[in-house]
């Protein structure tokens, strides 16, 4: 999504974390305990944080702090599960958005040179490049459906390709969440560091794109020049 609302999407959820602790702070005095309170809901609860975590394709939802707080709830095992369900359905919900919605939804939702720059590397690259773009974030993760919806591309095709994708991002996040409870590890330094390449590369993700594509220089090099040109027209 664009950037303005991951932006928006971060604070609101901040804000109801803020709420929310204030609002159990009576009845609640650890996070542990938090913890073992919503795992008293059983069912409904793993039903609550599924929807959430689909929630977190369509709408401005910071997916990866969800899924590492189903990490802590639920551990690696369980969490990882219904972390991997969630991100799967948030997926196919993203998909179908753009598939319906059309030219008008992708154009509010997702920034113009991420549009630019995924459909050239989609046409050049293929299908290994959509795995690569769900794997490593060099595309914010909650839009790379949202233009394969945009795409011919059919729904088999996107559901085995989104399953393949996920398994890392889904294992990774609810592991470190869940090393959260049981405290400092080397697991837990080992997973800080693989999270923390991940979102290195979040934040340079334009710089290390532009390294790893260099055929994105043309691209922009072309559309730089076909504005000019436009523009020296009117």
């Amino acid at each position: 999504m664009k950037t303005i609302h991951r932006v928006i999407g971060s604070i609101v959820l901040v804000i109801a974390l803020i709420l929310g602790s204030m609002l159990l702070a009576p009845y609640i005095s650890s996070p542990e305990q938090v913890r073992l309170t919503i795992l008293q809901f059983g069912y409904a609860g793993w039903a609550i944080y599924v929807t959430l975590v689909s929630a977190a394709g369509p709408l401005p939802i910071p997916s990866t702090a969800v899924v590492l707080g189903g990490g802590y709830l639920y551990g690696t095992i369980l969490g990882g599960l219904l972390s991997f369900v969630g991100l799967i359905l948030a997926g196919i919900i993203s998909f179908y958005m753009i598939r319906f919605g059309g030219r008008p939804l992708l154009e509010k939702l997702v920034d113009h040179h991420h549009r630019i720059h995924f459909f050239h590397l989609l046409n050049e690259r293929g299908h290994v490049f959509v795995l690569f773009a769900f794997a490593v974030p060099v595309f914010p993760a909650d839009i790379v459906c949202l233009l394969l919806g945009f795409t011919h591309m059919k729904f088999r095709t996107l559901f085995w390709l989104l399953v393949v994708g996920t398994i890392p991002r889904a294992i990774l996040v609810t592991a470190l969440g869940a090393e959260l409870v049981v405290g400092f590890s080397w697991r837990m330094v080992v997973l800080l560091v693989i999270c923390g390449v991940g979102a290195l590369i979040a934040v340079f993700r334009e710089k290390i794109k532009r390294f790893l594509f260099y055929e994105l220089h043309e691209v922009e090099h072309l559309i730089e020049k076909a504005e000019g040109h436009s523009q020296k027209e009117i």
